[in-house]
């Protein structure tokens, strides 16, 4: 297993450290199931972004905080979501 550590300027770079494991895992959202892209198109678009895009901070996925997520999931995922 590897270790890296936060950002300089994380809150948590003090108290916490990411783990890199030798083996393939599946990251898993806990707590509530992913949205329906029909329904919940915004907050689809953001679980999307956060699960498939490798990121270090939201800017990498996430270029202002004035933008949907939806402008910017569209290198994830096409227009057309077909289920």
């Amino acid at each position: 297993m590897q270790y890296h550590q936060f950002l300089e300027s994380h809150p948590q770079k003090h108290t916490y450290t990411l783990h890199k494991y030798n083996i393939p895992c599946i990251p898993i959202i806990q707590g509530y199931k992913i949205p329906s892209p029909k329904n919940e198109p915004e907050n689809y678009a953001h679980v999307i972004c956060v699960l498939f895009t490798p990121w270090k901070t939201y800017t990498y996925i996430k270029k202002s905080i004035n933008t949907l997520w939806m402008q910017n999931s569209n290198v994830v995922y096409p227009k057309k979501i077909i289920f």
